[in-house]
């Protein structure tokens, strides 16, 4: 009875793993529960503790973000397992990162970065750096967050496995880093290179990034038309996979588009649905339809 569960429990495992890889993550959330129960059953901490660490990575995609924290910290003090402890304390510093939380992110990334090296993983090693370098970007600091990002790479160039899903989430985030230190074409090549290794692995979640960036690119560099394109694409997959970020920043982009394109009513449609996501900020839409802030948003705050 113990092997079929135990069997049962690595299967939605390996289930919850290859949805996040397809950016289905209400489908990943369901596989890790069912797993967690089955841990339950087995009586397994050291299997109940992947599970919550797995399903809080999942649920700061879904946009849970508070509820990501739970039962992460006992993990990390209670757990002797540094793999357990690394997957935790990744996943908390990323749900902290999320709510702006910064200083509390990195305090949580560097335990992972500890627990990575004392287990000589490269990938999570790549992990770790590429999320403190998402923690510096989300703060503005640009060439730390590159910095950090070309470690990630060099682990990443080290690996002798088929890294092309991670690597496409890498270079979306060095080529968007480009893009806000005004280097388009470098950047729009980066991302251009992220988007194949996406579309390639099946990482819907990348594409719908990648496209959004570029759209982004376009929208500064008021190549408006192509904008609008990737950013209709952008908008029409993050709403397929219930992208709520990506949804909220392709009706600002659209919107801002449609400002600089001089198309009232379109602009007025899309900038209405953002409106809807800030009832605490009535102005928005107004003042949206009024001013440029094109070279003063950006996308990842």
């Amino acid at each position: 009875m113990k092997k079929m569960l135990k069997e049962k429990y690595l299967e939605l495992s390996r289930k919850g793993a290859a949805f996040i890889k397809k950016g289905n993550f209400r489908q990943a959330y369901e596989s890790y529960s069912a797993a967690k129960d089955i841990a339950l059953r087995l009586q397994s901490k050291e299997l109940f503790h992947k599970c919550i660490a797995n399903m809080s990575l999942v649920q700061t995609e879904l946009g849970d973000y508070k509820k990501a924290e739970r039962g992460l910290r006992d993990i990390i003090i209670n757990s002797i397992d540094n793999r357990i402890i690394c997957a935790a304390s990744y996943s908390l510093a990323i749900s902290l990162r999320k709510q702006g939380r910064y200083i509390q992110a990195l305090k949580y990334a560097r335990i992972a970065m500890q627990k990575s090296i004392a287990l000589n993983d490269l990938d999570a090693r790549a992990k770790v750096h590429n999320l403190i370098g998402n923690i510096y970007l989300y703060q503005t600091y640009i060439d730390n967050a590159i910095t950090e990002y070309a470690k990630a790479l060099s682990l990443r160039e080290m690996e002798n496995t088929d890294n092309r899903f991670s690597m496409a989430i890498l270079k979306e985030n060095i080529g968007y880093c480009h893009i806000l230190k005004k280097n388009y074409e470098k950047g729009i090549a980066i991302i251009r290179e992220a988007l194949k290794l996406a579309l390639l692995t099946g990482n819907r979640r990348c594409t719908a990034d990648c496209y959004q960036d570029i759209c982004y690119a376009y929208m500064l560099v008021r190549k408006l038309k192509s904008a609008e394109k990737l950013g209709e694409r952008a908008l029409k997959l993050a709403f397929e996979k219930e992208y709520e970020d990506i949804v909220k920043n392709c009706y600002y982009l659209l919107g801002e588009i449609n400002f600089l394109r001089g198309h009232k009513e379109k602009m007025n449609e899309y900038f209405q649905k953002l409106q809807e996501f800030y009832p605490h900020l009535p102005f928005l839409k107004d003042f949206l339809s009024k001013f440029d802030v094109s070279e003063i948003i950006t996308l990842k705050q």
